[in-house]
């Protein structure tokens, strides 16, 4: 499962340093204190970004994130067919399967979530948040395993299976959102956002 979380992850990375906002690296200074990659210069022309040109930061992520989703839900519906089709055990198969479903649509946002906050710490702060959420993701989906295991309720193999739809909204991702915009904005590009440096 570690490496469909890698991938997951590194479409939402992808993305925000597609837009200049993934957290900034750590220089150490010749006294060997860190400081912030960031100039005071450049860090007054980020403060200085219009609330417009925010607002097509976080729509660009968000359209990664709905599409990430979109793909795992076509992976559940997917495997849902297989499973009345091929397996016996409906039942038991169904509600692990969208257990394990409903798992990964978990992952993916708090994939995003955690990536949101980790934005405004430096390197390091974002390094060590970004594995507390990671291991966070991991007793969760453990733990609603081993729930299943013990009660019967659902197949804790077809949920298994399930959370891997983690990794299938990564690899779908890039298909669904080209055509999401093909549809639903007619291939226009967002205008880019303004610096503050635009010649008048």
């Amino acid at each position: 499962m570690s490496a469909g979380f890698r991938k997951s992850k590194n479409v939402f990375l992808t993305r925000l340093k597609e837009l200049g906002t993934a957290p900034p690296e750590e220089k150490v200074s010749p006294e060997g204190e860190t400081q912030d990659s960031f100039t005071d210069t450049e860090s007054a022309t980020i403060s200085g970004q219009t609330e417009a040109g925010r607002a097509v930061k976080f729509q660009k992520i968000n359209t990664t994130l709905l599409c990430m989703m979109a793909g795992t839900l076509l992976y559940g519906l997917a495997g849902q067919i297989i499973i009345l089709i091929f397996l016996r055990g409906v039942a038991g198969c169904t509600v692990g399967w969208w257990v394990g479903i409903l798992l990964a649509l978990f992952g993916a946002a708090h994939m995003y979530w955690s990536l949101d906050r980790a934005l405004d710490l430096g390197e390091k702060g974002a390094a060590k948040k970004l594995v507390f959420h990671n291991i966070l993701r991991y007793v969760v989906f453990l733990g609603v395993s081993m729930l299943l295991m013990v009660t019967g309720i659902g197949n804790p193999v077809a949920c298994v299976f399930g959370i891997f739809g983690l990794k299938a909204g990564a690899y779908l991702e890039p298909f669904l959102e080209k055509l999401y915009r093909k549809v639903f904005l007619r291939e226009k590009e967002v205008e880019p956002y303004d610096t503050g440096n635009s010649a008048v």
